[in-house]
């Protein structure tokens, strides 16, 4: 796979059809292809931030055969994606680590009761400070940090919530934010592992995320950001069909959605109704869904998670409670006008969508700057 430059050769982004890399001839799922696949980091031409991370050829390089959208584009414009992560929300535990605090201090404070003074006002105070920081940062920020990729204008759009959380205000909800745009030829995908640990247990998962180039003929990393994408560090292939969906749908070679994918909102956090059923797959609105999974394998997991899930059903409605009131109480994020008027107005939905689906228009041409790939940066307030 050595060969295959950091950088874009001059006009290479300009091929109709993209040439296939290596990458496109191998199945990346299983322990041994995670392992030789990080092993590409040691590869200068492949070498990306961090301790684990795998920068993909060019965008004028297919990676994979099988492009996929999956769960992780969550709204479709005329002429562009908009990519985030809904489904994890560290204020679902917070709160639930909020309401844990609250019981173990009144506990504390009914044992201390008879302590002195000092100590006995200390420990309240300490608890109280916990509680209070768990539920602000519950409550504060936007409910995620969206990726708009702009296929009219070649530039990639970032959100950036900067909502100081150590303060007063706002209350809760989002506050500044900053919105930066790249462009798309100095993008460049990148894999990176990273492992979570519980208790005596630990996993390693794998990410999916976009570093930016100094310029599209500098293999020079300025930046990176997040595209809410992640999987089982054994599962590296998954990714790749992500980024492959991207990486056509920019450059002209593939449409905005194939057959029976599109948009996915996360009904749990905008249904109150929904969020009863959190974790509980053949109950509630969602059991439409598991019903119609053909896949043998995928349904035997859903019915075992379900015989597991359903003695848990006080749990997982108060964490489906809480989900809601966490991403209900934070703001949505919105992009400012010009970029909304910039792919097309309003998200596309019904009919309007399912005329764009199947579009691949003609590639027009255009100037690709040389210069530092952070052309444009806006700093807003939610009520500028």
């Amino acid at each position: 796979m050595a060969g295959l430059p950091l950088s874009d050769p001059e006009g290479a982004h300009r091929v109709r059809m993209a040439e296939e890399s290596d990458f496109c001839f191998y199945e990346w799922t299983g322990q041994a292809a995670a392992e030789a696949f990080f092993e590409l980091h040691n590869d200068p031409a492949f070498r990306g931030t961090g301790l684990t991370g795998v920068v993909l050829p060019p965008n004028c390089y297919a990676v994979s055969q099988k492009p996929t959208a999956g769960a992780a584009v969550i709204g479709a414009y005329a002429h562009g994606l908009e990519y985030a992560n809904q489904l994890v929300s560290a204020g679902t535990l917070l709160l639930f680590g909020a309401l844990t605090n609250g019981y173990l201090t009144f506990l504390l404070a009914a044992e201390l009761g008879n302590v002195d003074g000092i100590f006995f006002l200390l420990c309240v105070l300490f608890c109280a400070a916990g509680e209070w920081l768990l539920i602000r940062v519950s409550i504060t920020g936007y409910r995620y940090t969206p990726v708009l990729f702009n296929r009219a204008s070649g530039k990639v759009h970032v959100f950036e919530d900067r909502t100081p959380f150590f303060g007063f205000l706002p209350l809760f909800g989002g506050g500044e934010f900053k919105i930066h745009t790249y462009d798309w030829s100095c993008i460049r995908a990148q894999i990176s592992r990273f492992r979570i640990s519980t208790g005596n247990s630990a996993q390693d998962n794998a990410r999916l995320a976009c570093v930016v180039l100094n310029a599209p003929d500098d293999g020079k990393i300025v930046s990176e950001f997040p595209l809410g994408v992640t999987t089982s560090a054994i599962a590296i292939q998954i990714l790749l069909d992500h980024w492959e969906h991207i990486r056509r749908y920019m450059e002209y070679e593939g449409p905005m959605f194939l057959d029976g994918e599109g948009p996915h909102r996360e009904v749990t956090t905008r249904s109150l109704f929904a969020a009863l059923f959190f974790g509980q797959p053949f109950i509630g609105p969602g059991a439409k869904a598991a019903f119609e999974v053909t896949d043998m394998g995928a349904s035997l997991i859903l019915v075992v998670w379900q015989i597991l899930m359903l003695p848990l059903f006080p749990l997982t409605l108060t964490l489906g409670v809480l989900r809601w009131a966490s991403s209900r109480i934070r703001t949505e994020p919105r992009w400012p006008t010009e970029i909304i008027a910039s792919v097309g107005g309003k998200l596309l939905e019904g009919a309007e969508l399912d005329a764009w689906r199947n579009v691949v228009p003609e590639k027009p041409g255009r100037t690709v700057g040389h210069g530092f790939a952070g052309v444009d940066e806006l700093e807003a307030h939610r009520d500028a």
